[in-house]
């Protein structure tokens, strides 16, 4: 879940990614609008690292960047 969570957030908020949400935005509307709804690419990635195409260590990997990610957005709070 975790690995989920971030791998979303990579996609849908992160600014490594902008230049690919506007490529999707310039290919199609819809598209881009399913890159940047974060409720819609849960989905997709949800079905990547349920599939088993990630990789463990990129899971892994994922999964500790949320929770830093989470634990800093806590404590700016």
């Amino acid at each position: 879940a975790l690995a989920v969570y971030r791998l979303t957030r990579l996609v849908t908020d992160d600014e490594i990614s902008a230049p690919m949400r506007s490529a999707a935005f310039k290919a199609s509307p819809k598209l881009g609008y399913l890159v940047n709804c974060p409720h819609c690419t849960a989905v997709w990635a949800g079905l990547v690292v349920a599939s088993g195409v990630v990789p463990y260590k990129v899971r892994v990997a994922l999964a500790l960047a949320a929770i830093s990610s989470l634990y800093v957005d806590w404590t700016a709070n």
